[in-house]
């Protein structure tokens, strides 16, 4: 319920209010961080700053007259402070409660951003736990060995480098207007597209007018970059989040996890994270639950105690690369096949079906090979959502796993998709764009032989590789005749996850860059495509989803044709 505002309160401003929740949200966020690292590790320099971010929390919600958040934040603060000042080495229990502290101090400020009075839910039974936290604490004289001193030394020069990084001015600007900002760039895109491709400066011949030319889209790239550069967020805040998940469930699965986190620089545009969270979360989960043996396990396959996740993200190219690997039992193919078929997805010979094409398998909806379903994982419905956030973002996931060995997704995800560089495309009548990054290689239709395989489909043969063959029919009616596939076409090989198809094309005109527009209503969901775009001249050309292409393409095929194409 809303509280009566008193004095105080009407003394609050909405700009107060809205810097009050940014600062509280930035300080939960290191505190948590530093939580985690205590449990790694004891020392007098982590247990200050998370001292540090209790006692900021503590005065800013004094200031704000949140007496809640002010009085559990003073518990916390107290029990930090004795740790500190008897040297101890704080404990899992400890570490356990103000973890809960900070989840309710999170509820808190959510609450506050809805417009509603920031209470901490019980909060008179977090107190008590404080209070016998407190009180439990174990005194624990310990004495600083080499590898301390120089784990203290490198954190005095971290926190000398995170000085050094504060200095840097920063203005908090609404994400409304760099979206609207990033719009117009994508109008001055096709603006000076229209600009440099006018077919009038073909007739003139003037040195003067190209070199203008050349400098704009210079200019036009370069500011395409940095407003680019300004939607990005780094991956850190997110990542962080996820060593705390990571610890919680190996907790309540009774296993032993360690989690190594790097590129947590890696940025990212600021509207793919949401995007991005819930698939590292179902992947981590499944790594916990399903894939991370129990430590008697372990010890029995002749491995380590605790298991191992690896998080990581790397820029490569255009993309970025979110990595997830553990070193648990990897996935099961016979059971994985043995679903697909229970559930019709795969027919009889599904044993020849190549490893990655059987991977994907658990991407179908409620798809589990989990036998008793958990509180975490088991109902099917996680790598199906993960696949679906990841291809609204376009990007692809692939999967590599040994069986004893673990599992590693590789989420690839564009910079950006707002503009692409595409290569343009002549299809009959139609114009299509593909993105640059997903094509592999282009062949003429009169070098390669077709194979017809089961159901009538085409299939070529380039390097020992069967690649089955598109048209684009469902697109392009009207041009799928006998006319339409000749050898003066010309064969573009496109990928995602590993898996390759050809699709034919009539003529390859070149590379553009692109703006992907939404589909009009009045067109509708068109299969195959992820949106339009207009091109200098005016004329208007058809985006290619070509993860959709692909995953359609082998869909089709991995009931019949793609197991005789081991054989072929």
């Amino acid at each position: 319920m809303n509280k009566k505002p008193n004095q105080m309160e009407s003394l609050i401003t909405p700009e107060m209010t809205e810097h009050f929740i940014a600062e509280a949200e930035e300080l939960l966020d290191n505190l948590e961080n530093d939580l985690i690292d205590l449990e790694k590790e004891s020392s007098e320099d982590i247990i200050s700053s998370a001292l540090r971010a209790l006692h900021s929390l503590k005065g800013n919600s004094g200031f704000m007259d949140f007496k809640d958040i002010n009085t559990i934040c003073h518990k916390a603060e107290t029990l930090l402070a004795k740790v500190l000042e008897d040297n101890n080495k704080i404990s899992s229990d400890q570490i356990s409660v103000l973890l809960r502290v900070d989840d309710a101090l999170r509820k808190s400020i959510n609450q506050l951003k809805k417009g509603f009075s920031p209470e901490v839910l019980q909060l008179e039974e977090l107190i008590k736990e404080l209070i016998n936290a407190e009180k439990n604490s174990t005194y624990v004289k310990t004495k600083p060995d080499k590898k301390d001193k120089i784990t203290s030394s490198d954190k005095k020069t971290s926190q000398k480098q995170i000085i050094k990084t504060r200095l840097k001015a920063f203005v908090r600007v609404d994400s409304g207007k760099l979206n609207q900002l990033m719009d117009l760039i994508s109008e001055i895109v096709i603006s000076e597209s229209m600009v440099s491709q006018n077919p009038d400066l073909g007739m003139m011949e003037s040195q003067g007018l190209e070199k203008a030319i050349t400098g704009l889209q210079k200019n036009v790239r370069e500011l395409q970059e940095l407003v680019t550069t300004m939607r990005m967020m780094p991956l850190s805040g997110l990542f962080d989040k996820m060593e705390r998940l990571v610890r919680d469930l190996a907790v309540q699965h009774k296993k032993k996890v360690d989690i190594s986190i790097s590129g947590r620089d890696t940025e990212v545009d600021r509207s793919m994270i949401e995007l991005v969270s819930d698939p590292i979360v179902h992947i981590l989960r499944n790594a916990v639950d399903h894939g991370i043996e129990l430590p008697k396990q372990r010890k029995q396959n002749k491995k380590l105690p605790h298991g191992k996740i690896d998080l990581s993200a790397k820029r490569v190219g255009p993309e970025i690369w979110i990595e997830v690997r553990d070193d648990g039992r990897g996935l099961d193919r016979e059971k994985i096949l043995k679903k697909a078929e229970e559930n019709q997805l795969v027919l009889e010979g599904g044993e020849n079906l190549p490893d990655q094409t059987v991977w994907n398998l658990i991407f179908n909806p409620n798809f589990s090979t989990a036998e008793d379903v958990t509180e975490t994982s088991g109902r099917g419905v996680g790598m199906d959502i993960v696949n679906k956030n990841i291809n609204k973002i376009k990007g692809k996931i692939e999967i590599e796993s040994k069986s004893g060995e673990g599992t590693q997704f590789i989420i690839k995800i564009p910079l950006t998709t707002a503009i692409i560089d595409g290569m343009l495309l002549r299809i009959g009548d139609t114009l299509y764009a593909a993105p640059i990054q997903d094509i592999k290689e282009s062949i003429k239709a009169s070098d390669i032989e077709t194979t017809e395989l089961v159901n009538g489909e085409d299939f070529i043969k380039i390097r020992e590789q069967m690649i089955p063959l598109v048209t684009l029919k469902d697109v392009n009616d009207g041009n799928n005749s006998e006319e339409f596939i000749n050898a003066q076409q010309v064969i573009v090989i496109v990928e995602s996850g590993n898996q390759r198809v050809g699709i034919r094309v009539d003529e390859i005109i070149g590379q553009r860059q692109i703006v992907i527009k939404p589909l009009s209503q009045l067109i509708g969901k068109m299969e195959g495509i992820s949106g339009s775009a207009v091109l200098g001249n005016g004329d208007i050309c058809l985006v290619l989803d070509t993860n959709s292409i692909v995953k359609n393409t082998f869909n089709n095929e991995i009931n019949s044709a793609v197991p005789e194409l081991e054989n072929a």
